[in-house]
């Protein structure tokens, strides 16, 4: 009587971790098509071509998952995603497939499993936006805000200069290069420096998160202690040259 029960509890857990290992294989790829299919959604000319642009990505990505694949029944092709939906503006995958039991049991094949992943379709504008409230253009570091994507204190054009001639040389509004904040521990004794043509900073490594333009989209009331770009936001016609790195 011992063994039968034994052999059945390692049989129920190499079962267990059957269906966790596909459901995480399948969930990867999921999710992994959901979101590319969402960022190129607007390129698409119908919701079945976009549907079938996701199944595409889906499969593509399932198949390096070899393991969690041998372990649905029909394999690969054995999930469906034919109650899936990206008509509206998302783009929601399902998919339901059955995992194989390690033996018969009782006549039973498997247990179906129902898996969904849902991605906003990315339009290029900030989402639900309010037409009463403007929307501004800031980065990780900077202090500013900027009204403009095309203002040229998010222009990097990184390029590198001598460090004994850093004193001499100016950017493009005609101001000084100042020690990077952020990296300026690491500037003495170097040869080279890395200097960008609007900011008011030189960095000792292409690295330093002062070089980095991540541009994000905030409402104007979300940019905390953030002030108004002078090149682009307040419309003075000064130029405040500490604003970017």
């Amino acid at each position: 009587m011992v063994i039968p029960l034994v052999t059945g509890f390692w049989l129920f857990l190499l079962f267990f971790f059957r269906v966790l290992q596909a459901q995480t294989g399948v969930y990867s790829a999921l999710s992994y098509s959901s979101r590319k299919t969402a960022a190129i959604a607007s390129e698409m000319e119908s919701p079945v071509a976009t549907l079938c642009t996701a199944e595409i990505f889906f499969r593509e990505k399932l198949a390096e998952q070899e393991t969690a694949c041998k372990y649905i029944e029909g394999g690969m092709w054995g999930i469906s995603l034919l109650t899936s939906d990206c008509s509206g503006e998302f783009i929601d995958l399902k998919v339901f497939y059955r995992v194989k039991f390690p033996i018969g049991f009782f006549q039973i094949k498997g247990i179906t499993i129902y898996q969904e992943s849902k991605s906003k379709k990315w339009t290029g504008q900030p989402a639900e936006q309010d037409e009463q409230e403007a929307y501004v253009y800031v980065t990780e570091y900077g202090e500013v805000y900027h009204s403009s994507k095309e203002c040229n204190y998010l222009d990097l054009s990184i390029r590198t200069a001598k460090a004994a001639q850093i004193g001499g040389l100016r950017n493009r509004d005609d101001h000084k290069y100042y020690p990077c904040e952020l990296c300026a521990e690491e500037i003495a004794g170097m040869e080279d420096v890395y200097i960008t043509s609007y900011g008011a900073s030189y960095h000792s490594s292409l690295s330093c998160g002062g070089l980095k333009r991540s541009i994000y989209v905030k409402r104007l009331s979300d940019v905390g202690f953030r002030h108004p770009c002078s090149k682009c936001a307040s419309g003075n016609g000064e130029t405040s040259f500490r604003e970017e790195k």
